[in-house]
């Protein structure tokens, strides 16, 4: 569970749901903005509705993760906002440990992750079911495959350098070939390759950006 753009009722809100059993990471704004939000193995992300970037950071989330905001009372204007750009539910302050533990159960209810799809272009990822499809075609991705191609889904658009794929994917530092290795055989079922690539970009000396592509390929477009 993530705390992202807590006030300084984050502590609080940190022991308690520390306190109902969540694993709790408590997040300042990151410098690349609510989209660098690292949600790797975040299930739900709580959100400081008084926090300037709030929208910013449900925006950045939807998709990825569930979203509980805790708003200010009588907001109507501000909460409708928030639930609009696609948080899930929302409490006001003050919110008692009782009740921020059920709403986090009841958010998280049954089985992490189903029913959540993470979408670009033609790409998309069931992160309940582990799998991925191009347009109709299931991709049958190995498990570092699957976890290697998530990363970078999440992290679309931005540059990832090798070194935080090993961390992240293989839990360990190490040869950056075994990156480019896997980055090779996810292109294979993608049908792309380095030289013709579009969605997996190699950033020469840094690592890889997943960027959907803006235009069908060449040989799919009518003649």
């Amino acid at each position: 569970m993530l705390l992202a753009g807590t006030t300084g009722s984050g502590a609080a809100i940190a022991g308690a749901l520390a306190a109902h059993g969540f694993e709790v990471v408590w997040s300042p704004p990151p410098p690349g903005g609510p989209a660098a939000l690292d949600l790797d193995r975040v299930d739900l992300v709580v959100v400081d509705g008084r926090s300037p970037t709030a929208v910013a950071t449900v925006r950045a989330v939807r998709g990825r993760a569930r979203t509980l905001v805790v708003t200010e009372p009588g907001d109507d204007r501000g909460t409708a906002l928030l639930l609009d750009s696609g948080a899930d539910a929302f409490t006001p302050h003050p919110v008692g440990p009782r009740l921020l533990g059920a709403w986090a159960r009841a958010l998280l209810r049954g089985d992490p992750g189903v029913g959540r799809e993470v979408v670009a272009g033609e790409l998309a990822l069931d992160l309940g079911a582990r799998t991925a499809r191009l347009g109709d075609r299931e991709l049958g991705l190995t498990r570092r495959e699957f976890d290697l191609l998530a990363h970078l889904v999440h992290r679309r658009g931005q540059v990832v350098g090798r070194e935080e794929l090993l961390a992240r994917v293989w839990g360990r530092s190490g040869s950056s070939r075994t990156v480019d290795v896997h980055v090779s055989w996810l292109r294979r079922k993608l049908g792309e390759s380095a030289r013709a690539p579009r969605y997996l970009h190699t950033v020469r000396g840094v690592g890889f950006t997943l960027e959907p592509p803006t235009a069908p390929p060449v040989e799919s477009i009518p003649r």
